[in-house]
């Protein structure tokens, strides 16, 4: 059909037709919410309680319209907030956000989402608050799934669970990104991330080829290795600190 995309033809010619595109080209100056200025000047309070509070206020709100940029600039500071809570609940509204304001909201996730760039300097544990915050967006912010495989071979194992939970919401980025999967439930030392990884992949109708139950995962060959030589050494030949490490090996 001529019109088969949400926002009309993909191949985009003429004026006429940009301008019928359902894309909003104004900025509404009016509040959409009653007391907005006052949730988000508790949203930055001190006290945490006040915080969620304005938090879960602000989530259950019938928002009028889309909301402006300082407000929005202020729900992207409250997603790294140190509160569980008040994270989940700031995800959970601009999730809403998305889902009545898709196309305006897109440049807010890409702004989220440079957080983890691979060139970007921030602090781990903010990364981690940013993955879980797209692992809630789910498929509003699969474009940028990219970003997020780069953590996979991150030293900490919880780092590494982050990212694999957060690859499996964004669930139409599953597929693209199987290699890499599959080679974490062979090779990753960390049962939780393997763990995690199949679950991952069976949630998109994966099943275990029969190649991965003939040949043995890097991880089997170190546990039998530790257990051989009763955990004190965990590598091969003459530098194995083992009892039996030589005499296994060789």
């Amino acid at each position: 059909p001529k019109y088969h995309l949400p926002t009309g033809g993909p191949n985009v010619t003429k004026t006429a037709d940009l301008m019928e595109l359902r894309v909003s080209y104004t900025v509404d100056t009016r509040n959409v919410l009653s007391n907005e200025r006052q949730l988000l000047k508790l949203l930055r309070s001190d006290a945490v309680e006040q915080r969620r509070n304005a938090s879960e206020a602000l989530l259950k709100a019938p928002w009028s319209g889309r909301p402006q940029r300082p407000t929005l600039l202020k729900l992207l500071h409250a997603v790294l907030d140190d509160d569980l809570i008040v994270r989940e609940n700031v995800a959970h509204l601009l999730k809403l956000l998305c889902v009545q304001y898709r196309w305006e909201m897109d440049e807010w996730i890409a702004l989220l989402a440079q957080k983890i760039h691979p060139e970007s300097s921030q602090h781990i544990v903010t990364q981690i608050y940013v993955m879980k915050a797209m692992g809630i967006l789910g498929p509003y912010a699969s474009s940028y799934s990219g970003y997020i495989t780069r953590f996979f071979d991150h030293e900490e194992e919880y780092v590494r669970m982050v990212a694999v939970e957060t690859v499996g919401q964004l669930t139409l980025e599953v597929p693209r990104h199987k290699k890499s999967l599959v080679r974490l439930l062979r090779e990753d030392p960390s049962q939780e991330v393997r763990f995690l990884c199949d679950r991952v992949l069976k949630q998109r109708g994966w099943r275990e080829p029969a190649w991965m139950k003939i040949q043995h995962p890097a991880w089997r060959d170190r546990v039998i290795r530790a257990n051989a030589n009763r955990g004190k050494g965990t590598t091969k030949g003459k530098r194995s600190e083992g009892k039996f490490g030589k005499m296994y090996w060789e």
